[in-house]
């Protein structure tokens, strides 16, 4: 019996005469219906079948699977915290892949990137092929470095013409702020940005969640595994101040306690945790 993700994918028939609109719909339908992570996990089984998605319909998979990515739920299954984002960035590798020109590959990049309406697809991709640079015997879909800075380039066009109350309700803010960092020639626009970051003490707070992280540790003597929530100093000391943040909490806690009841959570494992020892490990 077919499964109903096959069914459905046989449905839509993903092939030349398919709009990209239709393919857009396609994905938000299946998330508005609570069935993306599975439809992504299935698909990776048929990424190298045609009669199932056509070379001449890869681009619009791409382009569909861009513009989602940052609706994609964050939860992950494993213990190895392979998300929805990480399994969209595999179909589109895999898609890719098929491609026997290189420079194919990089031309649905460079243009479904530059539609994109979604961030942390392409930038999780650039991101990827971008570490495999300096790597042998690895799989790279783009063939020179001058190919990865432009692709960088068109990343941080999205990330730059995106409205800076946008960038801050993305729940994949941090990734993009290290990669904004880390590509820009120029670094005044991202400046600008951490600014309007620090300028109002409520934005900050709600900042401050994004660096919340989720580890995973195995239970003992089972085969199961436990998360718990804790602050990411190294990574939120990347960006701001430590020693500065704390006294500015604490100013706001003595100073409006309604603020500090509202965000007493994240206030408080700041505050609280602070002063603990940190290895060089912790995130």
């Amino acid at each position: 019996m077919v499964s109903w993700i096959q069914r459905r994918y046989r449905a839509t028939r993903l092939e030349e005469r398919e709009p990209p609109a239709s393919v857009n719909n396609f994905f938000k339908y299946e998330k508005k219906r609570k069935r993306i992570r599975k439809l992504l996990r299935r698909i990776q089984d048929f990424t190298n079948d045609a009669s199932y998605i056509s070379q001449s319909n890869v681009k619009n998979i791409v382009q569909a699977l861009f513009n989602i990515s940052d609706k994609l739920p964050d939860e992950t299954t494993d213990f190895i915290d392979i998300n929805a984002v990480m399994d969209s960035v595999f179909i589109i590798s895999q898609l890719l892949y098929r491609e026997k020109s290189l420079s194919k590959s990089y031309k649905i990049l460079k243009d479904t990137i530059s539609s994109s309406s979604g961030l942390i697809g392409p930038i999780k991709l650039v991101s990827i092929e971008t570490s495999k640079r300096n790597k042998d015997n690895v799989d790279k879909l783009i063939k020179s470095d001058d190919e990865i800075k432009e692709l960088q380039q068109l990343c941080l066009k999205l990330i730059e013409v995106t409205e800076f109350e946008k960038l801050l309700a993305n729940d994949n803010l941090v990734y993009i702020l290290y990669k904004w960092r880390d590509w820009s020639k120029s670094n005044s626009k991202y400046q600008r940005f951490i600014q309007y970051l620090r300028g109002d003490i409520v934005r900050f707070v709600f900042c401050m969640h994004k660096f919340v992280s989720h580890p995973k540790k195995y239970l003992s003597g089972d085969c199961g595994f436990s998360t718990e929530e804790t602050f990411a100093y190294k990574s939120f000391g990347e960006f701001f101040d430590l020693e500065e943040t704390k006294i500015r909490l604490e100013k706001l806690k003595n100073e409006k306690p309604s603020e500090y009841e509202r965000n007493k959570k994240i206030i408080d494992m700041y505050l609280d945790n602070f002063d603990k020892p940190r290895t060089v490990n912790d995130v």
